[in-house]
């Protein structure tokens, strides 16, 4: 006997079938809305990566200055004490204790930043004391939040952490040094000993 002819099994359309299928449907208003909704989106996409790209721009600019006077406060203060803990003048102490004030502040900001949580404020308070621009602040908080666990930055921030010890012994022996000269103790054999320990460590 013969086999009741069947009809073929239609195959799945893929999904790009089914959407030009679905396009072909739609009104020609809806069409138009959807182009609209697609143009807004790449927008909004575009201009989301041109803020954040100059959020980091911006960022990389101001860290890139304040390197640049946490160095020069560090070989400042270096130089006044010298001249302070040489000469006994006290407008040289005032002038080292201006100079290391920068890289005491950029220090506050790092352990701010870095401590378990946060303190923002601090952090801004200090990066103001390290002699940034309040305008560069956010940029500087912003990019440190950010990349503060990429390679690279990390090892950056590990070097600064260094630097900042050095910042931190400096300090100690510029007391110490101002505390000799104010109780007239600083014997030309302590003020060599001082002056080593100080070339040690700049």
């Amino acid at each position: 006997s013969l086999r009741p002819m069947t009809a073929p099994e239609a195959k799945p359309s893929s999904p790009s079938a089914r959407l030009r299928a679905w396009l072909r449907r739609i009104s020609i208003a809806a069409k138009l809305s959807l182009i609209v909704l697609v143009l807004v989106g790449v927008s909004a996409a575009v201009l989301a990566i041109a803020v954040f790209s100059f959020d980091i721009g911006n960022g990389v600019r101001a860290y890139v200055g304040g390197e640049g006077l946490y160095s020069k406060g560090q070989k400042d203060a270096v130089y006044y004490l010298t001249r302070y803990a040489q000469y006994r003048y006290l407008p040289d102490y005032d002038k080292y204790r201006e100079a290391i004030s920068v890289p005491l502040g950029d220090r506050k900001a790092r352990t701010a930043l870095q401590a378990p949580h946060p303190d923002l404020n601090l952090a801004a308070a200090g990066f103001i004391e390290g002699g940034n621009s309040p305008a560069d602040v956010p940029h500087l908080i912003s990019l440190f939040r950010r990349f503060h666990k990429i390679s690279y930055f990390a090892e950056a921030i590990e070097l600064w952490r260094q630097a900042d010890e050095l910042v931190g012994e400096m300090s100690i022996l510029g007391a110490e040094i101002h505390s000799n000269i104010e109780a007239g103790s600083l014997t030309p054999e302590r003020e060599a000993l001082l002056l080593a320990r100080l070339e040690e460590i700049k």
